[in-house]
């Protein structure tokens, strides 16, 4: 689900705390250079992946605005809630049917990632550089008083109750990542349409690190360039000098958590760089006691200020099935690894480029590293989802050589096709 970009704010703090190491984001106006963009990139990537806040207000809310739609899918159609900082994704289907199941899980499934990250924070086993957005509850369709005071926000064929699922917004790209894109692989003709075009601004950018961007040629002309849903490729990040080894890690970061912590098979997420809000805390840590025991207007107030940074999200999780501490988990892990949009890399072969190599070294590297940290926490102090087998200590490498075997076996099957296809003889 894409969502609208807000205003960015680039100023800095006096007194910033030390845990905010983050990059603001800078003048999105002026032209870059490929070297100036992919700098950038790199720099305003946080490695922060704080729990996101469990409950936000969305009352007090007057203005008759209608809701912006940013999207819709089989699971349900996403809005913008009025003060931009959630999305409500909409359902009205019958509860027999399959996408209000989907809505349902993904409630539950976006509420256990939010846990695990808190479970990552916790037990000290990160930091990780990636976030999942708060989730803060389903409103069902029975909830006929909210519905007479609200319905009249949704567009018109929306004005009848159905469910809700609410959480967090995530702000789009920035503007001069926007038109990088558009500058590079928008046909010439449709480039400056493409920038004034109001759903190029809400553009969460897919990650794909397991697929090169395939130029095909076509008789028929564009007839218009969308950057929502927009897949940048490897091969793209490579031409546009943002390093996709940058992302290999908060990928494999991405599936340990989901593997081992929340136990599901991360079915059909999306994994996208978006941007996340500035924010401005007071906050203050002296008991009564202290200061009473200090010298009077000592300092005691601490701010803290967290500028716009890019980061690596994941979300959709509507999809996503629990599995089993064992080789039948694995095997449903691998299945899905491969069902997925290419989101993650694959394993090299020997006709790989060095980028492939590259990326995949550093993703294996970090996914053995990060999920036998994770399993070896879990086998002394268990979680909520019940107890860790101690044998579980071989299933990330399992999964790795599975993923390997099962992608050599699919390549050369494609290979083993074209080479059919090139055997035979013209009439």
């Amino acid at each position: 689900m894409a969502h609208s970009e807000q205003q960015l704010e680039s100023s800095t703090s006096l007194t910033p705390s030390s845990a905010d190491t983050v990059c603001p984001l800078q003048d999105p106006g002026r032209s870059m250079a490929a070297d100036d963009l992919g700098l950038l990139v790199n720099r305003m990537l946080s490695s922060q992946s704080a729990s996101s806040p469990s409950s936000l207000s969305i009352a007090n809310q007057d203005e008759p605005k209608i809701l912006c739609c940013l999207g819709a899918g089989t699971c349900g159609t996403v809005f913008e809630w009025i003060d931009k900082r959630f999305v409500v994704k909409y359902s009205d289907n019958p509860p027999m049917l399959a996408s209000n199941a989907q809505l349902w899980n993904e409630f539950i499934q976006h509420r256990a990632m939010n846990e695990a990250l808190e479970l990552v924070q916790q037990r000290g086993l990160g930091p990780v550089s990636f976030k999942v957005s708060g989730c803060f509850g389903l409103l069902p369709k029975t909830q006929k008083g909210w519905w007479d005071s609200h319905m009249y926000r949704f567009p018109e064929r929306y004005r009848k109750p159905g469910h809700l699922l609410i959480s967090e917004r995530i702000i789009s790209v920035p503007q001069f990542v926007r038109h990088a894109i558009i500058n590079g692989y928008c046909p010439e003709r449709l480039r400056e349409a493409a920038k004034k075009c109001p759903g190029n601004d809400d553009a969460l950018i897919r990650l794909y690190l397991g697929k090169r961007r395939e130029i095909r040629n076509s008789n028929r002309p564009s007839l218009m360039f969308s950057l929502r849903n927009y897949g940048l490729h490897l091969n793209q990040m490579e031409e546009m000098n943002i390093g996709p080894s940058m992302f290999a890690g908060p990928m494999a970061e991405v599936l340990a958590v989901m593997h081992w912590i929340a136990r599901v098979d991360a079915g059909d997420i999306e994994v996208v760089l978006g941007t996340s809000v500035a924010s401005h805390e007071f906050s203050l840590s002296s008991t009564s006691e202290e200061i009473e025991n200090m010298q009077p207007y000592t300092s005691t107030a601490i701010y803290t200020y967290r500028p716009s940074a890019l980061h690596v999200w994941v979300l959709d999780f509507n999809r996503c099935q629990p599995i089993m501490m064992d080789e039948l988990g694995v095997n449903q892990a691998v299945k899905v690894f491969f069902i997925n949009d290419p989101y993650f890399p694959r394993p090299p072969l020997h006709t790989d480029g060095q980028g492939e190599n590259r990326v995949w070294e550093l993703f294996e590297t970090r996914y053995l590293e990060f999920s036998r940290t994770i399993i070896e926490e879990l086998i002394q102090n268990p979680s909520s989802k019940g107890e860790m087998p101690t044998d579980a200590l071989g299933l990330p490498g399992l999964f790795l050589t599975k993923v390997e075997e099962e992608w050599s076996r699919r390549v050369e099957r494609i290979r083993a096709a074209e080479n059919r296809a090139g055997d035979v003889l013209p009439p």
